[in-house]
């Protein structure tokens, strides 16, 4: 995790429904509001607190689905308010491979 520069930072995580990725940029610690936009026409994307993992997808039941087309707003705050400051997003999908949109909006405060 580092500083972002930028207000607003865009990544990708490209979601499989047989495995648990991260975003290709992490969660920067001045980060107070993630946004993930679902471009799929058909299938969900599952998002959760967690790691990649290769070998398993996440678990609908454990995790916010954010359905076709859809997009979920988390104000999160930046790092000094957060759980903990090791937390990442995860994703996985319902079927098929997606390439999730995310975009991190930062402040000048951690």
């Amino acid at each position: 995790m580092a500083i972002s520069t930028n207000f607003l930072l865009s990544t990708t995580a490209v979601a499989t429904n047989t495995t648990t990725v991260v975003a290709t940029t992490s969660l920067p610690q001045n980060c107070h509001t993630v946004i993930i936009f679902n471009p799929d026409g058909t299938n969900s994307v599952y998002v959760a607190v967690g790691v990649a993992n290769g070998g398993a997808a996440l678990n609908v039941a454990s995790s916010t689905v954010i359905p076709a087309g859809g997009s979920l707003t988390l104000g999160i705050g930046p790092e000094t308010f957060r759980p903990t400051s090791t937390d990442d997003l995860a994703f996985s999908t319902s079927a098929g491979t997606i390439s999730v949109n995310i975009s991190y909006i930062c402040s000048n405060k951690v």
